[in-house]
């Protein structure tokens, strides 16, 4: 079957190439903390005279944006790194998809691979990693150190008082300890030699990088769950509660024992989101959801939290660990997927490194709990 065509692309109608795009936008979104497809959006925004709906997100959060809007019925608008390739008469995606070569045949758009890169192993990241699901919040800095804020006070201090006429409110004060958060580099060096390369189906090449991506995604849950069981090296920083189940015999589970994690968090903390193994997570489901009067069920009770399996070393067997995930912990990274641009870009690439900075840093230790089923 013929491939549809667009009218060629003349380098004047390309607003991408208008604003003389090259290789600095990379540095430049490195030194403002921001991927290079949102450098794009505000580009976009400012070029068309509308505000992009994607400006300031990260890609995990365009990503949720579009899932949101196509299961409410609505076609989500393309981001400006997809409009670039449409102007461009790139097809990246779909059975009938250009060879990479299309890329290099257009000045400009050499620019836009090693993002295109980017954006095939952050697809892949986000199908494994449960980040996304247990973080407060992202935060991208522009260094590779992060000053965190710590309070320390305690509820004593935060109370409102009753207080009378012409009496002085009472004072709390709340101590802010400074503690470093220090990013490391994580990422696969991926042998790419471009004679060979630059004839691959885009699509085809696109699925490569998500199995890369994949892992990063792997690698990224590891490191949260592990800074959720034992801090993140700072004083405070692990968890604050522990239950203890109450069953007979190790990874035993009770309905009293189901309702106890459910609550196990202290007031005025919600547990939302827990993670165990694999074997314990069968177990879960079998007691809440096995249809007898000793079920929980998914109706008559609206404290379960909801569970995820993460069958890897991390997690030890027969121990769970839960979350209020609007306080525990916040993921810092300084910019997303990167790539050795100038080896991409300039076509002389036998490999090239593929590699993010990022840490966890634990916001609220009483927000996370572990669940002992061990005895």
């Amino acid at each position: 079957m013929k491939q549809h065509r667009q009218a060629p692309l003349r380098q004047e109608d390309f607003w991408i190439g208008k604003d003389g795009l090259d290789i600095g936008i990379y540095k430049t979104a490195w030194g403002q903390a921001k991927t290079v497809s949102m450098l794009l959006e505000e580009m976009k925004s400012e070029k068309q005279g509308k505000r992009s709906p994607y400006v300031g997100m990260t890609k995990a959060e365009v990503i949720k944006l579009k899932q949101e809007m196509r299961k409410a019925g609505q076609t989500p608008p393309d981001t400006a790194l997809e409009e670039s390739f449409k102007q461009a008469g790139i097809y990246v995606s779909g059975k009938y998809t250009d060879y990479v070569s299309k890329f290099f045949e257009i000045s400009d758009t050499d620019v836009l691979f090693p993002e295109f890169i980017s954006d095939r192993v952050y697809a892949g990241l986000l199908k494994t990693s449960l980040v996304s699901e247990f973080v407060m919040s992202e935060t991208n800095i522009d260094s590779l150190t992060f000053q965190k804020l710590y309070l320390e006070d305690d509820e004593e201090d935060r109370q409102l008082r009753d207080v009378g006429k012409m009496e002085d409110l009472p004072e709390t004060r709340i101590e802010v300890g400074d503690q470093i958060i220090r990013l490391n580099r994580y990422g696969r060096y991926v042998k790419m030699p471009m004679e060979d390369l630059k004839y691959q189906r885009a699509n085809v090449f696109g699925k490569f990088m998500e199995r890369v991506g994949t892992q990063i995604g792997i690698d990224q849950t590891d490191l949260m769950l592990y800074r959720l069981i034992n801090g993140d090296g700072n004083t405070g920083t692990t968890p604050g509660t522990t239950v203890t189940a109450t069953a007979s015999g190790a990874g035993e589970l009770s309905l009293n024992d189901a309702i106890s994690w459910a609550l196990g968090l202290p007031t005025p903390y919600m547990m939302d989101k827990f993670v165990f193994r694999k074997a314990n997570v069968v177990k879960w489901f079998g007691r809440l959801y096995d249809a007898t009067t000793t079920s929980i069920g998914f109706k008559e009770l609206n404290i379960v939290p909801k569970v995820y399996e993460w069958d890897r070393s991390v997690i030890t067997t027969n121990y769970g660990w839960g979350v209020d995930s609007r306080y525990a912990i916040e993921f810092v990274t300084n910019g997303g997927i990167q790539t050795d641009v100038e080896k991409l870009v300039r076509q002389t690439a036998q490999g090239t490194a593929i590699y993010t900075y990022y840490e966890f840093a634990i916001a609220d230790a009483n927000a996370v709990a572990r669940w002992d089923l061990s005895s």
